[in-house]
C-alpha cells in the first residue's frame, strides 16, 4: 500500500478527542479527496500541468481518455470508504488517502531511467492547505 497526501493535525490541546474532533478528521478526509480528484480533473498538480501523453499513447488513446485515466483505476483508488482496502486512513492525528494500484508511485514520481515523467497527484498547493485551515479553524471556534 502506497501512502499519498498525508497530513498531520496541529497539536490541539483540550479540543483533541471526542466526536467532533473526529468529524473533524473525516471532514478533512473528504476534503483531501475532493483535491486529490481535482488533481485528476485539471491534469496539473501545484507544480505544474502534466506531461503530455508520449506519441505512442496518443495513438492509442481512441476514446481520448485524460492522462493518467485510461480506465480511471488510479483515481477510483482513493475513495472515502475504508472497505478493507485502506484507500484512506484517519490513524491519530494523522489523515492520509492511499492507493493500492501498483503503478501508483510510477505514475506519481516517474522512473529513474526518465522513460516515464513524473505526474505528482499527491501535492497540496497553498489553496488546499488554506481550506484545511479554514475547517480546523472553525472547529477550533465552535463552542
Amino acid at each position: 500500500m502506497l501512502e499519498f497526501s498525508k497530513f498531520e493535525l496541529p497539536k490541539i490541546e483540550d479540543k483533541s478527542k471526542g466526536p467532533k474532533f473526529e468529524r473533524l478528521k473525516g471532514d478533512i478526509l473528504g476534503l483531501m479527496l475532493e483535491q486529490r480528484i481535482g488533481t485528476f480533473d485539471a491534469e496539473a498538480s501545484p507544480d505544474g500541468e502534466w506531461q503530455e501523453l508520449s506519441p505512442k499513447t496518443k495513438r492509442s488513446n481512441e476514446d481520448g481518455h485524460k492522462i493518467l485515466q485510461d480506465k480511471g483505476i488510479l483515481r477510483a483508488s482513493f475513495t472515502e470508504r475504508n472497505d478493507g482496502n485502506s484507500e484512506q486512513s484517519i490513524d491519530g492525528d494523522e489523515i492520509s488517502l492511499q492507493s493500492n494500484v501498483e503503478y501508483a508511485a510510477l505514475q506519481n514520481f516517474g522512473s529513474k531511467d526518465g522513460t516515464h515523467p513524473p505526474r505528482r497527484f499527491d501535492l497540496f498547493s497553498e489553496e488546499d492547505l488554506a481550506e484545511i485551515d479554514i475547517l480546523i479553524q472553525d472547529y477550533l471556534n465552535e463552542q
